[in-house]
């Protein structure tokens, strides 16, 4: 079919188009600086003169079906739990994470599982045939009802599956797909955007549920334009380190659940596999009477999860300033929190290297960590360990005192069914705290009555 090449200007963050170059963003929700970018489109002549809207039935809201569809309930109970109780009809999900995470691996296992519902495609654009089965042998899956592609022309694709009535599509990844009415390479924004519209709308539309993987930006956000965002259903991000069994996945939209709830996975031989106590798997490797290591409860969606924080200070042999290294925080709050204790305690890390890590190779966001951080470093410092059954947490500002945080009860919670017996939380939360035979309570103001209640 003939075609027509017109150039357009598109955002790399939003997706906006613009007939011409502009160092803003046209869009009033985007407005980024030096992000649009120029693309040649390319347009069938038929859908150039034809109209672009469609006659659509109306429909009154009160006869609308309020129900989500029906949803395949898979093994994995973390996953389920972050999708708010299985996969929906004709929902699409995208899962997103870095490179080696498990993205493809959790795609497959996903797959088998839906297999037993029905045909599942599994459009892949990275991956021959050959590289899927060696996967599959690894996890032990049989591939029954599981029908692979490697088309990655869209609209060929679905003209090869027509008849078909699967459970499920699975595309791996949409960086690679491209569409017939775009000419421009596979990955841009522009081929992202209509490959994203297209899936959306045969899933509505056959009524069946579509997974994509995508990529992420060295920033961490889903690579292409943020339009893809807002077209899918539900996004996923599976976090972690690649050198490190567990894995978390994160929900930050969901249609059909909540957008609180995390799964915790580990990653073996056999693929991804639920973890069923996070919490006393990730302090079970902790070694008692060590300096340097502090216990915290931490929140992580609707449920707290014990977590290990380990502090290293050294005098350094830098001739300019001493080195902050910072593994599972963000390295700007560890600058704000060794200047504190430099400043507010008798404790300087100002000739100090200092290094801090969250065990297991997650990533804390919450500043209610910032008590065990300050903990964690000054019993390094003074080469004294901390009570094993000791749990700190609570927020710290410029002045050294003690912030209160939310969901405190929770947390104490969590720390008395592992069995610690010794909690220090802000004092403000004094009046809000029901006397407990379980656990010793301690109310500290500032980071100096931490300090004089962990260390003497």
């Amino acid at each position: 079919m003939a075609s027509s090449t017109h150039t357009v200007w598109i955002c790399t963050d939003c997706g906006n188009e613009a007939d011409r170059w502009q160092e803003y963003c046209p869009s009033p929700w985007c407005r980024s600086q030096n992000t649009m970018k120029e693309t040649k489109v390319s347009l069938p002549v038929s859908s150039l003169n034809a109209s672009k809207t469609k006659n659509t039935p109306l429909i009154d809201l009160s006869s609308v079906d309020e129900s989500v569809g029906n949803r395949i309930i898979l093994g994995n109970g973390e996953i389920n739990r972050v999708l708010g109780g299985g996969i929906t009809s004709d929902s699409v999900i995208l899962i997103t994470g870095e490179p080696g995470i498990g993205k493809s691996t959790m795609l497959l296992q996903i797959a088998d599982e839906c297999s037993s519902h029905g045909p599942v495609l599994y459009l892949s654009g990275e991956e021959s045939d050959r590289q899927i089965k060696s996967r599959s042998k690894r996890l032990s899956i049989a591939g029954n009802n599981l029908i692979l592609s490697s088309n990655t022309c869209l609209e060929d694709f679905l003209r090869d599956i027509e008849g078909y009535s699967p459970s499920l599509l699975v595309v791996d990844s949409i960086q690679t797909l491209e569409s017939s009415s775009n000419n421009s390479p596979p990955g841009s924004v522009s081929q992202i955007r209509d490959c994203g519209l297209i899936l959306m709308n045969w899933a509505k539309s056959e009524n069946v549920p579509v997974i994509i993987a995508g990529h992420i930006t060295k920033d961490g956000t889903v690579a292409g334009p943020r339009v893809l965002e807002h077209m899918v259903d539900v996004v996923l991000y599976l976090e972690g380190e690649n050198l490190n069994d567990y894995r978390l996945l994160r929900s930050t939209k969901n249609r059909f659940g909540s957008t609180t709830e995390i799964g915790v996975l580990s990653m073996g031989i056999t693929g991804l596999t639920p973890v069923e106590d996070p919490s006393k798997n990730l302090i079970s490797n902790r070694l008692d009477n060590t300096s340097g290591s502090c216990i915290t409860p931490v929140i992580e969606g609707n449920r707290a999860l014990m977590m290990e924080v380990q502090g290293l200070t050294s005098p350094t042999y830098s001739t300019s300033a001493p080195r902050r290294i910072a593994s599972g925080i963000d390295f700007n709050r560890l600058l704000m929190l060794t200047t504190v204790l430099s400043k507010k305690t008798n404790i300087s890390m100002t000739a100090q290297d200092v290094i801090v890590n969250v065990v297991g190779g997650f990533k804390i966001n919450e500043p209610a960590v910032d008590c065990a951080i300050l903990c964690a470093l000054a019993s390094s410092f003074r080469d004294v360990p901390l009570d094993p059954r000791l749990v700190v947490f609570g927020e710290v500002g410029l002045t050294g005192e003690l912030r209160p945080v939310s969901n405190f009860s929770k947390r104490i919670e969590e720390a008395k069914r592992l069995g610690f017996k010794k909690c220090i939380i802000p004092k403000t939360e004094e009046l809000r705290t029901t006397p407990d035979k379980e656990m010793d309570i301690i109310y500290a103001g500032d980071i100096n009555e931490v300090l004089t209640s962990i260390l003497g």
